[in-house]
């Protein structure tokens, strides 16, 4: 499907499943549609729901983002959507094949406040449905680099970033974002896109799927250009292990060029442990384990460093998480 080696449809016996936990319920509606793959009539009428469902909540977040783009434009706030339906329409000509459950939107650092500030006077709410409490916000903004909005006449959520990486390296600027624009041309945008999967542990499908039309579609300048950016950053192992998790979903010759290109021996460990974390992410079925959860928490367990092999200071990571949890139950 979309131009990528076919192979067997999977077994669905629950598309509501695959629905919330991997996101590709719009990919695997078009694939049954245009091979020649068999599914059992009752899933594929649950998964016929499932995508009606989809389709309906693409139209409510296209209404919702140009309904908040206006407020903010309005404020003189800028503001790009870094993902969701723009990235649809960039990698597979069709907004609605990339399911989103939420609108991203990067605004200026300075101006975040300013963002929410207007949301909570123009009628939105929280995340819980209740009116924003702006001085809370401010609190969890600092210990976090995003804030989840909703428009209660679309019950749509949108998560408006000051950050876009967690853990940004030396002299990575988000500023450049909304002076460039965010297509498969400008280097940075597809590295920030490859990153923001690896810091996830690409723990959903519909993330490799992006990899693989990134893989596609990138030309050679392009592809130069984001190698480089990723030695700069000191990244190159979770590229290698990100492409080398798609080649495994799909077929090594897609991502060929790129590994070549990356040219880090099969034998680095940070690659192993990078490709461990993948796919134990990608595989884990239900909630991380609470022993599991704590043991992160408190920086007990920890996967491969995204940038360099230092692992940030352990004291500094949990201060923060603890002081996030307190404003959050304040």
């Amino acid at each position: 499907m979309l131009g990528l080696p076919q192979k067997a449809l999977p077994t669905m016996p629950n598309p509501q499943r695959l629905a919330e936990r991997h996101r590709v319920v719009p990919l695997l509606w078009h694939a049954l549609n245009i091979g020649d793959g068999e599914i059992d009539p009752v899933a594929r009428e649950e998964l016929r729901k499932d995508m009606r469902r989809s389709k309906l909540l693409g139209l409510r977040q296209k209404a919702t983002e140009i309904s908040f783009a206006r407020l903010l434009q309005r404020e003189g706030i800028s503001n790009i959507q870094v993902k969701g339906p723009h990235l649809g329409q960039i990698l597979f000509g069709m907004e609605d094949l990339r399911q989103s459950k939420d609108i991203d939107l990067l605004i200026e650092e300075d101006r975040i406040m300013d963002a929410v500030e207007l949301a909570a006077r123009s009628g939105y709410v929280s995340s819980a449905g209740a009116p924003i409490d702006t001085a809370r916000v401010r609190r969890l903004l600092r210990f976090h680099r995003e804030i989840e909005i909703r428009d209660p006449r679309t019950g749509c959520a949108i998560e408006l970033h000051w950050q876009l990486l967690e853990t940004p390296p030396a002299g990575w600027d988000d500023r450049l974002f909304f002076t460039t624009p965010l297509t498969l041309s400008s280097p940075e945008y597809v590295l920030y896109l490859m990153l923001h999967g690896a810091a996830s542990h690409w723990h959903r499908m519909k993330w490799l799927a992006d990899l693989a039309m990134i893989a596609r579609m990138v030309d050679e300048s392009v592809l130069r250009s984001v190698i480089g950016l990723a030695r700069t950053y000191d990244c190159l192992p979770a590229l290698a292990a990100s492409f080398i998790a798609c080649g495994n979903l799909w077929e090594r010759a897609l991502v060929e060029r790129w590994l070549a290109k990356i040219d880090l021996p099969p034998s680095d460990k940070r690659i192993a442990r990078h490709c461990e974390a993948f796919e134990r992410a990608l595989n884990r079925e239900g909630v991380m384990e609470r022993g599991e959860l704590m043991a992160r928490r408190f920086e007990v367990i920890r996967d491969a460093p995204l940038f360099g092999e230092n692992y940030p200071p352990r004291l500094p990571a949990i201060a923060r998480r603890t002081a996030y949890w307190l404003a959050r139950r304040g």
